[in-house]
């Protein structure tokens, strides 16, 4: 928008050019060592009825690695398909 009222002469430059963004800092990541995977498997065979939703949920992103938005983002009919969209089954 700035750009094209300098652009059309309506102002003298477009101030927003100057602006430097934020430094932020990176995360540190924390993730789970063997051991506590092992615990945490071990613990999740309690998990039974309503629950076990939990319990796949938490062993599909141990053994996959997806991130939290694509275990949430994740539906049934997803389960059938790979990558490139074929069937497994």
């Amino acid at each position: 928008m700035l750009q094209n009222a300098a652009y059309w002469h309506l102002l003298p430059s477009n101030s927003a050019r100057r602006v430097k963004p934020p430094k932020t800092k990176k995360p540190k990541m924390e993730f789970f060592n063997d051991d506590e995977c092992k615990l945490l498997i071990q613990s999740l065979t309690e998990l039974t009825g309503n629950k076990l939703k939990y319990k796949v949920a938490i062993l599909l992103d141990i053994f996959s690695g997806v991130r939290r938005e694509e275990l949430i983002g994740l539906e049934w009919y997803d389960e059938e398909k790979d990558i490139w969209g074929d069937k497994w089954i």
